[in-house]
């Protein structure tokens, strides 16, 4: 009797060990948090270069992104409005500007922004990974990749930084990045679209440019 048991338990263990416990991968999708009526609060810094008139104009705002209600979209899946609110700075009340989009996947994190559907970051994170910004919508390809993924950055212990586009030469500049912090969101945004202006096949010395730059850093709590 003694034996039979023994053999009993010994087929139910090797039985449960061939079993493979089904692997939990951590998409760090966390890196874009989306608990309702949370927000980030946003210092911009906006210059605008006017190569006609050689002028140089600069604005300074705050935004808030909040995460407000789910809905269904277009496509029929599960997603969440972003109120975005503008003022000039804290002594001036908040005011809806735009209401945008987020939709986590499996495969990536998507954002509408003015109508414009992007994939901000793509799942999981890891290096290396470059994948089209634009492959939900119909502008022409953009990649964007992680330049580091859970680094310290500024104040905070966890962050990626997705690098969009950078190019350089010797009559302009496109540069742009996002940098996300774990379980807090974006934290940073930088654009640069500029050109130099040229006069009688010359770069203007001292260089005049025009286009536009964009830092948003977010807020301290």
């Amino acid at each position: 009797m003694i034996k039979q048991y023994f053999f009993f338990w010994c087929i139910l263990l090797l039985a449960a060990c061939k079993k493979d416990d089904p692997i939990q991968l951590n998409t760090y999708e966390a890196y874009y948090p989306t608990q309702t009526n949370s927000y980030n609060i946003y210092n911009v810094d906006s210059i605008v270069y006017d190569l006609l008139l050689e002028d140089t104009t600069v604005y300074r705002f705050q935004i808030k992104e909040e995460i407000a209600e789910p809905f269904i979209d277009n496509q029929g899946d599960t997603a969440l409005k972003i109120n975005r609110y503008k003022r000039q700075d804290s002594t001036f009340q908040w005011s809806l500007s735009d209401v945008w989009s987020l939709k986590k996947t499996n495969q990536n994190i998507q954002k509408v922004e003015e109508n414009i559907r992007l994939i901000k970051l793509a799942l999981p994170v890891s290096l290396p990974k470059i994948w089209n910004a634009n492959a939900l919508n119909n502008l022409e390809s953009e990649s964007y990749s992680y330049s580091w993924i859970h680094k310290p950055y500024s104040t905070y212990d966890s962050t990626v930084w997705v690098q969009h586009k950078s190019l350089l030469t010797a009559v302009s500049e496109e540069d742009s990045y996002e940098v996300y912090a774990l379980n807090v969101g974006m934290v940073e945004k930088k654009v640069i679209q500029t050109t130099k202006k040229i006069v009688n096949g010359q770069i203007a010395d001292p260089a005049v440019l025009g286009g536009f730059e964009l830092h948003m850093i977010r807020q301290s709590e």
